[in-house]
């Protein structure tokens, strides 16, 4: 895994030192891990694949191996479970989950410093105890709060292009954080169902439930969505006249 260390070690090399200098901080570095768990996965999946050939044609060619006592076809089948399912099924989990939290970091570092300048008419922790979101979700009342608080012209951001997608990252994110990936919720399935490369796998052949399937796709999907969703937030930013003015 020496090539994982030296990748991370590049990354680190670019982080800058204030997540407020860049309004777009950590976008990179996410596409750039994603990268690196996709290329480990497809790895993992091709040395596991490789080491049951192996060991199955290793028994096959001895006349003298039980099958009985050493099964081989058994373990294959353990192992490339994990490998093709298992494996996979945790790091782009853990990775989907990170992208939209990194969202809302994003967003939370705008409203607390916009809250501490005094730019906004009300403090933060008050409005946000006020507010709800979509669907009662952080972003949806970090993104009220720019608006409503302190009056940046983000119009109706119900109506951006992404926001639809964001809102199935935000329900598809609690699933994964707070149920195992299964969806028990109205609604849920409807709008997690529409995202890229994102299933629901409700055959009960795998699971009692059903739960989200992140194929292939679904993690760089997800960033370049929200990058986008960031992006656009950003343009009214600099759209504001007060911006230059605020310390």
């Amino acid at each position: 895994m020496s090539w994982l260390n030296e990748a991370v070690g590049e990354m680190l090399k670019n982080v800058p030192p204030d997540v407020l200098s860049d309004p777009t901080y950590g976008f990179g570095d996410i596409e750039r891990v994603i990268a690196l768990v996709e290329k480990a996965v497809a790895r993992n999946a091709e040395e596991t694949a490789a080491a049951e050939r192996e060991a199955a044609l290793k028994a096959a060619a001895d006349p003298n191996h039980s099958f009985i006592r050493n099964p081989v076809f058994a373990t294959m089948a353990r192992d490339m479970f994990r490998a093709e399912l298992t494996f996979p099924r945790i790091l782009r989990a853990s990775l989907f989950m990170a992208i939209y939290s990194h969202t809302e970091f994003l967003l939370q570092s705008w409203c607390e410093k916009l809250s501490r300048n005094g730019t906004a008419d009300q403090k933060l922790e008050v409005f946000l105890k006020k507010k709800k979101g979509e669907p009662g979700t952080t972003l949806g009342k970090l993104l009220q709060y720019l608006r409503d608080a302190a009056k940046l012209d983000l119009g109706d951001y119900e109506k951006w292009p992404e926001w639809e997608a964001i809102c199935g990252y935000g329900r598809a994110r609690n699933c994964l954080a707070h149920n195992g990936g299964i969806i028990d919720r109205d609604g849920d399935a409807e709008k997690i169902g529409k995202l890229p490369c994102v299933e629901i796998d409700a055959s009960g052949l795998l699971w009692s439930e059903p739960r989200i399937d992140l194929l292939p796709g679904a993690c760089e999907a997800a960033a370049a969505t929200t990058r986008a969703f960031i992006h656009r937030a950003v343009e009214s930013l600099e759209r504001d006249p007060r911006r230059k003015k605020s310390p």
